[in-house]
């Protein structure tokens, strides 16, 4: 039976799980990446004179941060933004919003930060002129998606929140899978492709899948070809884009 591994630890990853339909194969799941919330004095809502009108979320990990069980941190946080509305991009970060029950007021059709800005842009065109905070990872590339809302005429304030960082100190059964031969790896972030180019060696046949644009550049950086990339860029739709691909492998060339 060959492996697909999973860059995420398995309870993350079971909507990949419960999606996929790769009934000979078996499904390994690595966590390569530790997230973690900047600490409280760290994480304060940035002092502004005017007030924000929005807070965009593209990850349910800034809601986590902001929201998750630091009481302080959520209080000053919710008390900062006053009446700001929430956008949400993807669904599970909106998923995230509403387990607290908090209401989101947009959710673009695109999985991706850039193109959620061109239409939020295009929802709520200028004027008036809008403020949006948006609470982000430590490493976010955030120059092209505000000078994409200031084409718009809206001000989009990043806020670093939480970090990525490659996980050191794998337990012997992560070490046991990523030393084994691994068929197929399912790429869930760029910070995951980065983690494991620098922990193993891939095989150069091995079959290589992205959940979206963003993690794909990265994975044609790393190794010069990304064989999958999901269509909806979510755990679910990449473990259909890769159910596909391997449905198309088992019934050989047309």
């Amino acid at each position: 039976m060959k492996t697909l591994l999973v860059t995420r630890p398995r309870a993350q990853a079971q909507a990949f799980i419960d999606a996929l339909d790769a009934p000979d194969w078996a499904v390994a799941c690595v966590q390569m990446i530790e997230i973690t919330p900047l600490a409280p004095s760290r994480c304060h809502p940035p002092l502004a004179s005017d007030p924000f009108q929005w807070v965009l979320f593209t990850s349910a990990q800034a809601v986590y941060a902001l929201l998750g069980d630091d009481a302080s941190t959520s209080e000053t946080f919710l008390s900062a933004i006053g009446t700001a509305k929430f956008a949400a991009v993807g669904p599970a970060t909106a998923e995230a919003l509403s387990a607290r029950q908090r209401t989101v007021a947009f959710m673009p059709r695109s999985y991706s930060a850039l193109d959620a800005a061109r239409e939020f842009s295009a929802a709520y065109p200028a004027p008036p002129a809008l403020r949006l905070l948006w609470p982000c990872s430590a490493l976010s590339s955030t120059d092209e998606i505000r000078q994409e809302m200031a084409l718009a005429g809206h001000t989009l304030l990043p806020w670093p929140v939480y970090e990525t960082r490659t996980r050191t100190g794998f337990e012997d059964a992560d070490l046991t899978i990523l030393n084994s031969p691994m068929h197929l790896i399912a790429f869930t972030s760029p910070s995951c492709v980065d983690a494991l180019s620098q922990a193993v060696p891939l095989s150069p046949q091995a079959i290589l899948a992205a959940i979206g644009p963003a993690t794909a550049r990265r994975v044609l950086q790393r190794y010069e070809r990304c064989d999958i990339v999901a269509k909806t860029h979510t755990l679910k739709g990449l473990a259909e884009a890769v159910s596909a691909w391997l449905t198309r492998l088992a019934s050989g060339p047309p």
